[in-house]
């Protein structure tokens, strides 16, 4: 696969994950802390999920990202929280309880930085808060959501071919939480209790771009 990965924080980027992996800041991200200029990461398979957790150091911050094609970018529909959880970046890491990542000041005070950013906005936590503070933000794709189908269930919905826009993917989260797979079997601390339980309750499955059909 050929696709960019464009990431800018203000005012650090200070741990990045890709699909639960680590991908080094300081060995791949020489501007992780000049919000003005956007790196690039180039991406050798498909991501499905984005975890980022960046540092404010005072006065407005946020965390502006995309891919080159635009199938994942910055905007309301990201989650994203000031408090540090164990195992906040895994694959599928129950983030059902934190905020919807919000647009903030930011994007009014700065909307053109860094270039070459198209519709991506500026994001941050819900308390938006001009102080010294880590946040963290996560993303899941709906690739990874249509990985799953529940069993025995006579709701389902068709989601538009990609590019998917913030409404497709609200219509989604309606009838089935992208980012809780496995809501009902994961405990407070996010630590699997009963794997037997879920397996039996969600199958991995292989399911197209073009056509999204989640029953739960």
């Amino acid at each position: 696969m050929s696709k960019n990965f464009l990431i800018s924080v203000d005012d650090e980027l200070i741990e990045i994950y890709l699909n639960g992996k680590n991908v080094s800041v300081s060995l791949n991200f020489p501007f992780a802390s000049v919000w003005t200029v956007a790196d690039t990461y180039n991406l050798t398979e498909e991501v499905y999920v984005i975890a980022v957790m960046s540092h404010n150091n005072n006065g407005i911050g946020g965390l502006r990202a995309k891919f080159s094609d635009d199938y994942i970018l910055t905007n309301d529909t990201w989650k994203c929280t000031n408090k540090f959880y164990v195992g906040w970046y895994k694959l599928n890491y129950n983030d059902s309880f934190w905020d919807g990542g919000m647009v903030g000041q930011k994007q009014s005070a700065n909307p053109g930085y860094p270039p070459n950013m198209g519709k991506s906005q500026w994001i941050i936590d819900s308390t938006d808060c001009s102080c010294r503070v880590n946040f963290y933000c996560r993303k899941v794709s709906v690739d990874h959501a249509n990985r799953y189908r529940y069993r025995n269930s006579n709701k389902s919905t068709n989601i538009k071919p990609r590019p998917f826009n913030s409404k497709d993917e609200r219509k989604i989260s309606r009838i089935y939480d992208v980012s809780s797979i496995l809501d009902n079997n994961i405990g407070a601390n996010n630590v699997m209790t009963d794997q037997a339980a879920a397996d039996d309750k969600a199958e991995l499955v292989c399911g197209t771009v073009d056509e999204i059909s989640i029953i739960g």
